[in-house]
């Protein structure tokens, strides 16, 4: 309170507005009046908000994909002052770019979310502040998950196999997972069991079991997917996703050799013709028996007999494969001794 000469002047103490009084006294220097009391009603006003020259907003480095950050603004070093007491001020923020990192508030607390590469601008503002605070946010590219070559796997139809290791890295050390995008078969056989696949999704490894069934072999054909959990294949239809990998894996029927059973010598008198069965077996039931034979030794007579012996079919004798070998004993082969070999085979394995 000041008076000069005839004028009063009332200032009120800062973030005072509550009511208020003063008394006024005149004189002419030798009496004085009676007092004037003055009541003084102090309207509240909102001061602007300041910011906090204090708090500094430091550039953000993350790789992408990482989890969301949580930013304090409050606390014991708010970064926004708001001079009136019992106030909080009414913050926001906005990403330069909001494709690669979203930026929300919420009360005093700033969440960063991370989407893609690249460097951004977050720009953080209060209701009536007198300014605002910028910070940089670089998101860095985070590398996929790195598969080792994959040789083809061998497994035999009916036994438990011994388990296969998807063997994969990541470069930025991120954990990951293992999963069966695709599986295809080959030229499958519709009499064939469904093969069981197991894939465990944190370690890798890899277990395969098929029961017997028509095939002989069976190709298959395994897309493995890894994922790092931030980088992702864009195919959405067929939901694949990560580091792609195709394994090859064959299993085998188990399989004997087949037996073959044949006349050890044989002889024919001149002019007259002679015939003896050759036979092949095998202990599986489902395999198909080619029964063949050749000679080092050269006469057109037996090299006639063998050609009609190898084109001619195989007859089944129960779940024995038969083919007769016949040949005429000519005046050109008297006296003479030839070696057949013979060789039956079941498309795998063969014997002689």
């Amino acid at each position: 309170m000041s008076i000069t000469g005839s004028l009063a002047t009332y200032t009120p103490d800062p973030n005072y507005d509550q009511d208020d009084e003063f008394t006024i006294v005149g004189t002419d220097g030798r009496d004085e009046g009676e007092p004037a009391t003055v009541s003084v009603t102090v309207i509240p006003e909102d001061d602007p908000t300041e910011l906090n020259p204090k708090r500094v907003l430091e550039t953000v480095r993350v790789l992408e994909g990482a989890e969301p950050l949580d930013i304090d603004l409050g606390g014991d070093n708010p970064l926004f002052i708001d001079v009136d007491e019992g106030q909080d001020p009414v913050i926001s923020a906005a990403s330069s770019d909001a494709t690669k990192v979203v930026a929300d508030v919420s009360g005093s607390t700033l969440t960063l979310a991370f989407l893609a590469p690249g460097s951004v601008v977050v720009t953080v503002s209060a209701e009536t502040a007198t300014g605002t605070a910028q910070f940089t946010v670089e998101v860095e590219d985070n590398l996929p998950p790195v598969v080792e070559r994959l040789t083809p796997g061998f497994i035999q139809m009916g036994e438990a196999a011994v388990p296969f290791q998807i063997v994969a890295r990541d470069p930025e050390g991120d954990a990951l997972s293992y999963v069966i995008a695709l599986q295809a078969e080959t030229n499958p056989d519709a009499g064939d069991p469904e093969p069981e696949f197991v894939l465990d999704p944190v370690s890798g490894l890899l277990t395969a079991f098929l029961d017997i069934g028509t095939s002989r072999i069976r190709n298959f054909n395994l897309t493995i997917s890894v994922s790092d959990g931030v980088n992702d294949v864009d195919d959405p239809e067929l939901g694949l996703h990560g580091t792609l990998t195709t394994f090859l894996l064959k299993a085998r029927r188990p399989n004997a050799a087949p037996g073959l059973a044949v006349q050890g010598v044989v002889s024919a008198p001149l002019g007259e013709t002679a015939s003896f069965d050759v036979v092949g077996s095998d202990d599986n039931a489902t395999d198909i028996l080619t029964i063949s034979a050749s000679s080092r030794d050269r006469n057109d007579t037996l090299d006639a007999a063998i050609r009609a012996f190898n084109t001619a079919d195989e007859t089944l004798d129960g779940g024995d494969f038969v083919k007769t070998f016949t040949f005429t004993a000519t005046p050109d082969i008297a006296g003479q001794e030839f070696t057949i070999r013979w060789a039956v085979n079941d498309g795998e394995l063969g014997a002689r």
